[in-house]
């Protein structure tokens, strides 16, 4: 490559930490396979108290596209007249629902999305089918009383206390993906997020 040891080991130490190398001792250096098991649960991977993973099911999927408006332009990072896809659904975990979720992703990147979409919540599928290799994710957590609408969605008392789960997903190379914002509300009250 034409560069010294330490520079390369210090390329490898960044694409290691965004998860598209992983190294194993005594045997190399490995591309990660974004579709692949291992990695299938990376933005994903909420848990019960207990560890269960919360494996959901959809219900209420509504996709469309249209112009940003000023919120989604600001955490997307996108210019003034730039398109975008919105994805709204139900995530159901045992058969309750758990978490009211929209996203957001760039039109730009996405293109022709609602026509080639089989299935538009999963965004390591979206993102695969699309050449996109996904980077970090940065989520803000926060606790908010829900309103009647997320209340009506979750089938729980207004008021009830739930997680807001706000999420910027960027690619490997820095472009803002994917802005999801959620509200979520588990049995028992509370739940892990692993996203290593």
């Amino acid at each position: 490559m034409g560069v010294s040891a330490g520079t390369m080991r210090k390329a490898l130490d960044i694409l290691e930490a965004e998860r598209v190398v992983s190294r194993r001792q005594g045997r190399g250096t490995f591309v990660s396979d974004q579709a692949s098991g291992e990695m299938r649960f990376r933005f994903e991977s909420m848990r019960t108290e207990s560890g269960e993973w919360v494996s959901c099911t959809f219900k209420d999927i509504e996709v469309s596209e249209g112009v940003a408006d000023d919120r989604e332009r600001a955490r997307l990072q996108l210019d003034q007249r730039a398109r975008v896809v919105r994805i709204r659904c139900v995530r159901l975990f045992n058969g309750r629902p758990c978490m009211r979720e929209q996203s957001c992703l760039p039109e730009a990147m996405f293109p022709n999305l609602l026509q080639r979409a089989h299935s538009p919540y999963s965004i390591l599928e979206v993102a695969a089918g699309y050449g996109v290799v996904l980077g970090r994710a940065y989520e803000r957590i926060s606790p908010i009383a829900a309103d009647g609408t997320v209340a009506a969605k979750l089938e729980i008392p207004e008021g009830t206390a739930i997680l807001e789960l706000e999420r910027v997903l960027h690619s490997s190379e820095g472009v803002s993906v994917q802005w999801r914002l959620a509200q979520c509300h588990l049995p028992g009250g509370h739940f892990h997020i692993d996203m290593t």
